[in-house]
């Protein structure tokens, strides 16, 4: 822009003087030739550098995974650590296996079944009727019929009657009274007692239809067995000793 304005002041100046020196007309000089363009100006600074922009927002949450469809009816499915795995339900035979807990135990690497099986052709039993070997039923340890205490069907003796033994001798692990431990006390008098012919060793020896896994009942077994006295067929006018010691005197 410099360069054009002073052009135009010149111009003016020469016509002005031209008007002084004609007296009769005015002439107009030749216009001279343009000047050389004149260098290019330095570059502009650079400018300041743009607000960061904001960070974009967050995407949806992809859909959750789903476990694999199962086959049989009470599948169940575990993840195990990485994916989702099924665990088929157990396959009950006939007259065998009919209930199954599912159970996770420690330092494993998947849930499995635990079946309970119960024999095959098994017959449920009731208080007073006629046991295994010939005996009668007279206690119940749970619902199934299928365990509990069974009485001879007559008592064992002879007319003079048989010891406890070894008397002022105490015998380890034949001190329980509770339901369900006179077979380990005939089994410790057995084996601690050197005696012959005591109660316990006379249960233990008892066979009957081919049974031999007779004992000695404990204290609350022989108080169950006398409750219930009328189903079993009574009691003799005598005592009943029980296989459970009460010290190296007494039982």
């Amino acid at each position: 822009m410099r360069n054009s304005s002073l052009k135009n002041i010149c111009l003016t100046a020469l016509l002005v003087s031209c008007s002084l020196t004609l007296s009769t007309a005015s002439a107009v000089g030749t216009q001279g030739p343009m000047g050389l363009m004149g260098p290019a100006g330095p570059q502009g600074l650079k400018g300041a550098k743009g607000d960061k922009g904001d960070k974009g927002a967050t995407g949806a949450r992809g859909p959750a995974g789903l476990p694999q469809a199962g086959v049989n009816v009470g599948d169940v499915q575990y993840w195990d650590g990485n994916q989702w795995q099924v665990l088929s339900a157990p396959k009950f035979t006939a007259n065998s296996c009919n209930a199954a807990t599912l159970q996770y135990l420690k330092n494993a690497t998947a849930p499995s079944w635990q079946t309970s099986c119960a024999p095959t052709n098994t017959t449920v039993y009731h208080i007073g009727d006629t046991g295994p070997a010939g005996g009668k039923v007279f206690y119940l340890s749970d619902t199934t019929g299928l365990h509990g205490l069974e009485a001879a069907p007559a008592d064992i003796s002879n007319i003079a009657g048989y010891e406890w033994g070894c008397q002022s001798t105490s015998i380890p692990g034949a001190q329980g009274t509770a339901v369900g431990t006179g077979a380990a006390n005939t089994a410790a008098i057995v084996k601690g007692c050197n005696q012959a012919n005591t109660a316990a060793k006379m249960a233990d020896a008892y066979t009957i239809n081919g049974y031999s896994d007779w004992f000695l009942p404990s204290k609350d077994e022989l108080s169950l067995l006398y409750a219930q006295k009328d189903v079993v067929g009574g009691f003799a006018d005598y005592f009943y000793w029980s296989s459970s010691e009460s010290d190296s005197y007494f039982a």
